[in-house]
Parts: C-alpha cells; sequence; structure tokens
C-alpha cells in the first residue's frame, strides 16, 4: 500500500454552489491527485468511504485572533456568565490558581445577554479581587473593566481610561498583552492549544491578527510541524509604525499585510455612526484616526503594494474608509483591500464597494449571537438594528464576501447557521453560498486560491466532512493528515 497515497470514497464534494457531485477524492503527497466520479475509480492507498456524507474544503477564517484565543484559553472565561454577580464568582473561583500579586485577566463577558445589563466597576472588582491586579473585557475586545491595583499598572499615556470607575475603552482592551504580556510559556502552550481547536472546528487556513512580537510562536510551531494550517499574517498599523513590511523572515507564516482600526465596536457603543446610540444619548462612537492619517495610509499601501484590512463597523466609519479607497485605490483593487466586519453601512456605500472592487470580510456568527430581536443590536440601535449585517445584500450587488469568525466564537458552522437563518432577508444566504464566502472567498480576500479553497486537482488536500444539515464534522484534513 502506498502510504502516501488516500482514496476518500462516497462523498457528496462540493465543488461549487450549483455543483455538488456523487464522487472520490484521491489524495497523494498532501494535495488532491484526482476527483472521479465513477463508482469503478480506481482505489489507491489507504481507503475511506464516507457513505454519502459531505466533503467541503476546509473552512478559511478571514479574520480571526487565534493566538489571543489561545491565552485566553488558559485563564478565566467570563462567556457563560449570565449577570455581574456570576463574573464575580467566575474570578473569584479563580483566584486560588494565582499566587497574591498575579496579573489575572478574564476576557469574554457579554452584558447584552444580562437582564441587569449594568457593568461592573473598579470598586466591586476590588472587592471581588483585592490583592490581584485585575481586568475584566468584554467580548468584542473594545471595553474592559480595571481594579485599582491593575489601574496603577497603566501610564496615564494611555487614552480612554475613566480611573475613577475603571471603565476603559479602545486603546487598553486592544492593547492588554503590551501593558500585561504573557510568559512565553503560557503563548507556546495557548497556541498549540487554539490550533487544535481550529482544526476540530474544521478550520485549516487563517488569516490572523497579531503583532510582531508573537509571529516567531507561529514559526518555531510550523519548525516543529505542530502549524497544521495556512497562516496568513496581518500586523497592526501601530505596531509597524505606518504601512511597511515587518523586518522579518517568514518561512512558515506568509505576511498579508497590515490591519488598521477605523473605528470601535457596538458593544463598547464606540463603532462610529452618523446617529446616535439609542441607548446612549449623544453618543455616535468614535473615529480613530483622521481622515488625513487614514488618506496617508491608503497612499502608502498602493505605493508600497501593501494589502490593507481595515476595521470599519459603524457606518461613518465605513464611509471614512471608502473615501480613502476612492481617492487612492487602483483600478479593480489589484492589491485586494478589504474592510472588515462592515456591519452598519448605507446602500450607497454598498454600491460604492461593488464599484471600487473592496472586498467585504464579514462575521456571520454575529448575526447568530446579537442580532436577533430584543439582542444587543436592537438595544443598542434601536430599529436601525434590521439593517445590520447586509450580507445578503453585499453578495447580491457582486461584492466578494469573505467570512471570518473574529475568535467570537471561532465556530464557521456557527456563522453559517447565522446567516442561512437569519431574522432579515438583507442578511440571509443560501447554505452553499454561505460555505462559499467560508472557502473559495476567503482564499481569494487572502490571496490564497491557488493552493486552497476549492476541491480540485492539483490544490492543497485540506477538507472538512460533515453531515449534509452542517450540524456535526466527522474529520478534517490538511495536507492530507487527518487532524
Amino acid at each position: 500500500m502506498d502510504e502516501k497515497k488516500l482514496s476518500l470514497l462516497n462523498g457528496d464534494i462540493f465543488l461549487s454552489p450549483e455543483r455538488i457531485v456523487k464522487g472520490n477524492i484521491l489524495i497523494s503527497d498532501g494535495k488532491i491527485a484526482s476527483l472521479s466520479f465513477s463508482n469503478n475509480s480506481e482505489r489507491l492507498g489507504k481507503t475511506i468511504d464516507l457513505k454519502g456524507k459531505m466533503v467541503f474544503p476546509g473552512f478559511i477564517d478571514a479574520h480571526t485572533h487565534l493566538l489571543q484565543e489561545g491565552i485566553e484559553m488558559l485563564r478565566p472565561d467570563l462567556s457563560s456568565a449570565k449577570s455581574r454577580e456570576e463574573v464575580f464568582e467566575i474570578v473569584r473561583a479563580t483566584l486560588k490558581n494565582y499566587c497574591k500579586g498575579d496579573v489575572i485577566i478574564a476576557s469574554d463577558f457579554d452584558e447584552s445577554r444580562w437582564k441587569d445589563k449594568k457593568i461592573p466597576c473598579k470598586e466591586e472588582l476590588d472587592r471581588v479581587c483585592p490583592d490581584n491586579p485585575l481586568v475584566i473585557r468584554r467580548v468584542c475586545g473594545h471595553f474592559a473593566v480595571a481594579n485599582g491595583m491593575a489601574l496603577k499598572r497603566i501610564s496615564d499615556n494611555w487614552r480612554g481610561v475613566d480611573r475613577e470607575t475603571g471603565l476603559m475603552k479602545e486603546d487598553v482592551p486592544l492593547n492588554l498583552y503590551k501593558i500585561f504580556p504573557p510568559e512565553d510559556k503560557e503563548v507556546r502552550e495557548g497556541l498549540r492549544k487554539a490550533v487544535k481547536k481550529a482544526n476540530s472546528l474544521g478550520i485549516t487556513s487563517i488569516n490572523e491578527i497579531v503583532t510582531t512580537k508573537y509571529i516567531s510562536f507561529y514559526e518555531e510551531l510550523g519548525e516543529e510541524g505542530q502549524l497544521t494550517m495556512n497562516v496568513r499574517l496581518y500586523i497592526p498599523v501601530n505596531e509597524l509604525g505606518g504601512i511597511k513590511e515587518p523586518k522579518f523572515d517568514f518561512q512558515k507564516t506568509v505576511f498579508g499585510g497590515v490591519k488598521i482600526f477605523a473605528d470601535g465596536s457596538i458593544g463598547a457603543r464606540t463603532a462610529a455612526n452618523t446617529f446616535f446610540y439609542k441607548d446612549s444619548p449623544n453618543n455616535n462612537g468614535m473615529l480613530l484616526f483622521s481622515t488625513r492619517e487614514l488618506d496617508g495610509f491608503v497612499k502608502d499601501a498602493e505605493e508600497l503594494g501593501i494589502q490593507l484590512i481595515v476595521h470599519a463597523i459603524g457606518n461613518r466609519a465605513v464611509r471614512q474608509v471608502l473615501d480613502a479607497y476612492e481617492k487612492y485605490v487602483g483600478k479593480d483593487n489589484a492589491l485586494r483591500h478589504r474592510i472588515e466586519h462592515c456591519e452598519l453601512i448605507d446602500e450607497d456605500d454598498i454600491d460604492r464597494m461593488q464599484r471600487l472592487g473592496i472586498i467585504a470580510s464579514m462575521q456571520p456568527n454575529f448575526i447568530e449571537i446579537w442580532s436577533k430581536p430584543g439582542g444587543m443590536y436592537e438595544y443598542a440601535l434601536g430599529e436601525r438594528f434590521k439593517m445590520n449585517n447586509p450580507i445578503g445584500v453585499i453578495k447580491k450587488r457582486g461584492i466578494t464576501v469573505a467570512f471570518g469568525s473574529d475568535a467570537m466564537p471561532l465556530s464557521p458552522l456557527l456563522g453559517i447557521k447565522g446567516t442561512v437563518s437569519a431574522p432579515f432577508e438583507r442578511q440571509r444566504l443560501k447554505k452553499e453560498e454561505a460555505v462559499e464566502c467560508y472557502t473559495r472567498n476567503s482564499a481569494f480576500a487572502g490571496f490564497s486560491l491557488i493552493k486552497e479553497g476549492e476541491i480540485k486537482e492539483g490544490k492543497e488536500a485540506n477538507l472538512v466532512v460533515l453531515d449534509h444539515n452542517l450540524k456535526r464534522i466527522y474529520s478534517v484534513f490538511y495536507k492530507g493528515v487527518s487532524v
């Protein structure tokens, strides 16, 4: 038996949203050697009978924070908390795992799901955790609360810190790992766990946002043969000091481009809109760069040939980004500049995205988590919440829509469910269309379609085997090896 060959038999193979065909896949040396659609096909190497299960290209998470996910897997998890009191209980329960004076960072609370939506304050955290610096961070990553001991370690140079209440927006929550850096051992262990978790969810490739300090951890894992996914890295502009390539010898990973934050998040009420938030009078969010600064970034990126992925959630931020793209982006957007999230976008700006060829990198899991009536979007936006995440409209206009998770949570299946069963027609895609957004379109957005994103001869054998309802993952293959 040829150990380098694997035959997957009797699968329903996803070739495109319009073409799903019963057939067999021959894998050789980590690539798809051939596809056949006959019962008499040659069977080489080890054989696996799929018994009619679906075979898709491995999912490509077009926007994630895998290293951060891994570190948070080792720390207190607040995602299950249904109230402030449960947040406090989780923190108290984990104190035994820390020595006095150790920094504690607990993540992923979501007050929008609480009956009492009041966020904990510094005094309450001081009572719960008097002997350790403590920071609790909201699920969106743009909002956090610190106790008194933690605030003493946060210099006055950081913006958006209310030292009376401990509430912090944007700068500190987005830079916690710089202010309170994790130990190398924690980073290594966390990244290993996160890669395994992502694989188990059908993810075989990621567009990862990470600071320069942590690139080497991916490379190290790759050298050990444990990086069982393709990794394209995007570096925050503030880390690089402008639009430039990092001085790093990429071997097991690929430099993708530069990440820019144009605004904040809806959860933190910092996404920049042309209107005020329903529950935050006189607040329409914040733009994080001036028009002149953002224009300069886009101009530099075009001149240097560097792809930009720009976080813009509110309609005012999306418009600012499109204004900059319209001034400087070349014909057909050859560098495939993107807008990340694009949760609130005006109709005329959807038309501009299409005309400029800008890629929409969106998170359908946000629909599943926050877009239902009575959810966070309605609470924050009022009637305007019906306009959030218009994935269906954007895709129908001919815009390339790539799907990512933002690690909130990682699961592509949750995201696919989100758009397929979305509460509003403008948000919906068919199941097969959603899969394409999480595979081929994400590969196109990350310049990796030449090797992944489709089941075609010559491409990497990155595959996920599922039931027809897309609820259960049976097998995941990365370069032909089960992971």
